[in-house]
């Protein structure tokens, strides 16, 4: 079953006619409309973005190669309850649509940050915030990066280190050429790659294994149906509960508080084309997502009819090669779909790290350099940004290198290093918006807390063997690896290695309730909890510290937090003490009420 990389010369012309037209959108931008000379056009497209090319470009820059290599390796090793992730993400979607999307245009913003200074009238609030979002992009940048560059060493002669350098080279051409606008486009380019090369994949690879059938027979037998498992615990890696908490928070935080985000919802040229750019993530992420949980399920049956498992065979370096070598295994025949594959995986790459590479620039320039360098010319400041790009290029490049070193799927790296950061982050847009109480010092404090519990749990997990609970599932047999030793024979499939295990078939409804999991000791049950809570931790830590100080120094001092009513959601503004002799401006001594009135008019 081991394979010699045959990948030709067809492949490589896909390969980089993927690039040259992702690196030739980044030059058209910038020699046409204002060729990207102005803050506005550069970050915002000048706010005259139709919703289509929005909606594609959030989700292609939420997704990634990330996904399509993740699913199969979730769904190989792990079960199809990966899958319902896709449910809550539109539950979040539709929530932040219709309660959040109105609210952040409204402010009219172009770092998601300024509603922080807003809000608590603190600057160091609001620099925390941008902080946490630039390591947040800084991470994701880099896992996504390595994520293509693990996949494309598997599959061609490339070592990993070309594969970060190409990627993250020709992603930095054309975010720093074309700004927002070049982003925009190559990802509705991308999006048509990744679901092209899916398709193919699932084509060829139903056609092996003989069509759907088979294929849901192996996965009952091998105990993969799990799709819902009501295990409380919070040790227990996935369950119906984690999905439904961790991925709607993460969801509304990402979707709305997100810089990248905020940045498409405010390119839009309409609060209606906003709301529907959000809801139509929902579809467009069934269209990426559920053919990718296909394409594990495919390599989970051709694998297991096969009787051969390249994991335990070691034919892979790590888990994260798998939906790589399957294509090569049964694709190779075909000049120019593993080409289209690879092609897919750096156009997953290349939409999530130039959306990463924008947001940063509008970060530090909005949030750091703007009350530094404000009166310099607009040209200036926009070179000033596309220099960001370049240099934050370079540190994504070093963080690719550096995720290499980090054991675990792909996807849980990813959401894991989300949740960690956009935790305390999202915690400070949810405190604000929800307690009209709220004070710049419980912002900070819960802020401040929620990052140094994070850290504190992902450096234990790291360091200690805790692990978070998976039930134990039937492996992949591998007793006939031999008999298909060669890549390029007809494929001998063992069909008894279903019907041997029909009579567990009702066993497995479609409720599975209570896997008994794990008991752990002291602070390593702390440390197994799942990856997908650390983005509820951090929210849920923020909120309840921050509300918890600000009422305790309201008390205290007998004084209110003084701001714009616009800036909570509509159902607490009649809360909110828009006037009163006392005020918190920053965190200096309370100004006078109309010091307060006049920074208000200014905002």
């Amino acid at each position: 079953m081991a394979y010699t990389r045959t990948i030709g010369v067809v492949d490589y012309v896909v390969m980089c006619a993927v690039l040259l037209v992702s690196a030739s959108v980044g030059v058209i931008f910038s020699r046409t409309g204002g060729r990207q000379k102005t803050t506005r056009e550069y970050l915002l497209a000048n706010r005259d973005m139709g919703f289509l090319p929005v909606a594609l470009s959030i989700i292609v820059s939420y997704i990634s190669g990330i996904m399509i290599l993740g699913y199969t390796t979730e769904i190989y090793q792990h079960g199809i309850q990966i899958v319902m992730f896709n449910l809550f993400n539109i539950l979040a979607y539709v929530i932040s649509a219709f309660t959040f999307v109105p609210f952040i245009r409204k402010l009219q913003i172009t770092s998601s940050f300024e509603y922080l200074e807003r809000r608590y009238r603190s600057k160091t609030v609001r620099r925390l915030g941008s902080l946490l979002g630039i390591l947040s992009a800084t991470l994701y940048l880099g896992t996504a990066t390595n994520a293509t560059a693990t996949a494309v060493e598997a599959v061609t002669d490339l070592p990993t280190w070309a594969s970060i350098v190409i990627v993250s080279t020709v992603c930095v051409f054309y975010t720093t050429l074309g700004g927002i606008k070049a982003v925009l486009w190559t990802d509705v380019f991308q999006f048509v790659v990744m679901v092209t090369a899916m398709l193919a994949i699932l084509i060829k690879g139903y056609i092996t294994i003989g069509g759907m059938s088979p294929a849901w027979d192996a996965m009952a037998a091998g105990d993969r149906l799990n799709f819902f498992v009501f295990d409380p615990s919070p040790t227990t890696r996935h369950s119906f509960w984690t999905m439904l908490i961790g991925t709607t928070f993460l969801s509304i935080g990402f979707s709305c508080f997100n810089q990248a985000s905020v940045q498409r919802i405010g390119s839009v040229k309409t609060d209606k084309d906003a709301v529907k750019a959000v809801l139509m993530n929902a579809p467009f992420l069934l269209v990426l997502t559920v053919p990718a949980a296909l394409c594990g399920i495919a390599v989970y049956t051709h694998y297991t009819l096969l009787r051969c498992d390249p994991l335990k065979m070691k034919y892979v370096k790590n888990e994260n090669e798998l939906l790589a070598y399957y294509v090569m295994d049964v694709l190779q025949d075909l000049p120019g779909v593993p080409g289209l594959f690879i092609a897919a995986l750096m156009s997953g790459a290349l939409s999530s790290n130039s959306s990463s590479l924008n947001g940063i620039a509008a970060i530090l320039w909005e949030d750091f350099l703007k009350y530094r360098y404000g009166k310099i010319s607009d040209w200036k400041a926009a070179l000033i940004a596309k220099i960001t790009v370049i240099v934050f290029g370079g540190i994504g490049t070093l963080v690719a290198f550096m995720v290499t070193l980090i054991g675990g799927t792909i996807f849980q790296i990813a959401l894991g290093f989300d949740g960690a950061t956009n935790g305390p982050l999202f915690g400070l847009f949810f405190l604000g918006i929800l307690c009209p109480f709220a004070n710049w010092q419980g912002a900070l404090t819960g802020g401040a807390t929620s990052v140094a519990i994070l850290l504190w749990l992902n450096i234990g997990s790291q360091l200690t063997s805790s692990t978070s609970y998976n039930p134990i599932l039937p492996s992949v047999p591998s007793d006939r690896c031999e008999i298909n030793a060669t890549v390029n024979e007809t494929w001998t499939y063992d069909v008894t290695t279903v019907w041997n295990a029909q009579s567990n078939v009702t066993t497995l409804g479609a409720v599975m309730s209570g896997t008994g999991s794990q008991s752990y000791s002291g602070l390593n049950g702390f440390y197994a909890t799942s990856y997908l809570y650390y983005s509820p931790l951090g929210i849920l830590t923020t909120v309840l510290v921050g509300a918890a100080v600000s009422a305790i120094i309201n008390r205290y001092t007998r004084r209110q937090p003084y701001f714009d009513k616009n800036l909570v959601l509509s159902p607490l503004r009649r809360f909110v003490h828009s006037k009163t002799k006392y005020a918190y401006e920053l965190e200096a001594t309370p100004p006078t009420e109309d010091s307060c009135q006049a920074a208000l008019t200014d905002s």
